[in-house]
């Protein structure tokens, strides 16, 4: 497994993605006197990598810039607002004291004086803000949980993280002035607190996931094609391979495998249940049925015997214990079972 800081000549596409620092220099006008600019001269493959991240950054920022006629007033609004700000608060609900300036407040007027006259995205001035304003923390956070678990994560930005079993999310632990990037791996539920000028995005299993202010779930898992299932709100959704790019309204899915966006569709309950805490199966066959329950549970399953073939099993349990579902998919797939602290044994029925 990659770990989180490494030497810059091995990033690939998905690490610059993950860049706060790199992110900042493209929507900043990649300043020549950046360490980003000589990194990118020394290394060719670098270089490349990076040609190919600027672009599905600049495609999502048009895009975002595109969708929201009311984002220059916002704009206005925000300068208004984090200058009178003197907090940020923590993942614990704890306050840490943010310093103010001057100079930060004519950086961002003279942004939106900018952006009013090329109506573009043109106030993204990271690099010129003071010594104060560029201290961000890049202290960074790991959460999952194990098989059986699930987790709710609180970020600092006010936004909601369900993590379901197996599952991780990767961040830094006070996002920047620009933008809000989280790693996934497994599945996720998200609840975006709304910040026009700070895009949240979701970076997993090849596609990266965009939103201003929404909910949404993910699933990412190795060798399954990824999901992204829109709840409220509005997204985009980018196929880091294909750079294919499309936005989903509420009640619509689309999946990604092997760098490819699959077609627009309707998705139903069953995608999203287990942030209902409801286990869900529909149309399952046995091997479906036992994995889901080992992670729902965090127990292993034992078979004896020859169970029937073909299984096609549909229910939903709403907070049943795991003999409680058990002993309803036993009767309707025709097996007995035997629980001995994490491993279940399952036998045919004994006619």
């Amino acid at each position: 497994m990659k770990t989180w800081k490494k030497k810059y000549d091995d990033y690939n596409l998905e690490d610059l993605l993950l860049d706060e620092s790199f992110i900042s220099w493209i929507q900043g006008g990649k300043v020549a006197s950046n360490p980003w600019n000589a990194r990118l001269v020394e290394s060719q493959r670098l270089n490349e990598e990076a040609g190919k991240a600027e672009e599905i950054i600049q495609q999502l920022q048009f895009r975002e810039f595109q969708e929201d006629n009311k984002r220059i007033e916002n704009l206005k609004d925000r300068i208004d607002i984090r200058i009178r700000a003197s907090d940020v608060r923590d993942e614990f609900g704890t306050y840490q004291e943010k310093p103010t300036s001057s100079n930060w407040y004519r950086s961002l007027a003279a942004a939106c004086l900018a952006l009013l006259f090329v109506g573009a995205l043109g106030y993204y001035l990271a690099n010129e803000y003071p010594p104060a304003e560029q201290s961000v923390s890049q202290e960074v956070e790991v959460r999952n949980t194990r098989n059986g678990q699930k987790l709710m994560v609180h970020l600092n930005d006010g936004s909601k993280v369900k993590l379901n079993s197996g599952s991780s999310i990767k961040y830094q632990k006070y996002f920047s002035d620009t933008s809000r990037v989280i790693e996934l791996k497994g599945e996720a539920f998200f609840e975006v607190a709304k910040d026009s000028l700070r895009p949240f995005r979701v970076v997993a299993g090849g596609t990266v996931t965009q939103a201003l202010g929404t909910s949404f779930n993910i699933y990412s898992v190795e060798g399954d094609p990824t999901k992204v299932s829109l709840v409220t709100g509005k997204v985009s959704v980018t196929s880091i391979g294909s750079q294919e790019q499309v936005l989903l309204k509420p009640g619509q899915m689309v999946k990604a495998l092997a760098g490819t966006l699959g077609n627009i569709v309707r998705y139903e309950y069953g995608e999203i249940a287990w942030k209902d805490d409801v286990l869900f199966f529909l149309r399952c066959d046995q091997a479906e049925v036992f994995d889901k329950l080992e992670k729902w549970y965090g127990v292993n399953f034992r078979i004896e015997g020859e169970l029937n073939e073909g299984w096609n099993y549909s229910g939903s349990f709403d907070g049943q214990t795991l003999h409680a579902v058990l002993t309803s998919i036993g009767y309707a797939e025709d097996f007995t079972f035997q629980i001995k602290n994490k491993e279940v044994v399952i036998k045919p029925s004994i006619l």
